[in-house]
């Protein structure tokens, strides 16, 4: 189901950034709870909270969508190469902005430019 993944996704980079639920929620502007349902797959995030959660961690929208466990099998080689070239490249972005941040005086995260 995609909203569990993307969920997974949420709760994955909400941990690698240090916040807690309720500091991401707080950013956000939703309860803690309801960001739990989002993260274990019980209640499906609107792209506004996708945006939001994005915005406060510092990291673009699109790597809630990435799923390391798709099974790519049924896809042409050339096709598995460019999937698995996207996802290096994706895994590289995510890591470097994961390496490079910072966090300004009033709790946001910061990244060097």
């Amino acid at each position: 189901m995609v909203t569990h993944s993307v969920g997974q996704s949420l709760r994955g980079l909400r941990q690698a950034c240090g916040l807690t639920q309720k500091a991401l929620a707080g950013r956000i502007g939703i309860s803690a709870n309801y960001l739990s349902m989002v993260e274990n797959g019980r209640r499906e995030p609107s792209l506004e909270l996708l945006t939001g959660a994005a915005r406060a961690m510092n990291v673009p929208v699109a790597c809630f969508f990435w799923d390391p466990e798709v099974d790519e099998t049924e896809l042409g080689a050339e096709e598995q190469q460019l999937v698995s070239r996207l996802r290096s490249l994706l895994m590289e972005f995510h890591m470097s902005l994961l390496r490079s941040r910072r966090v300004d005086t009033q709790g946001r995260a910061v990244v060097d430019a």
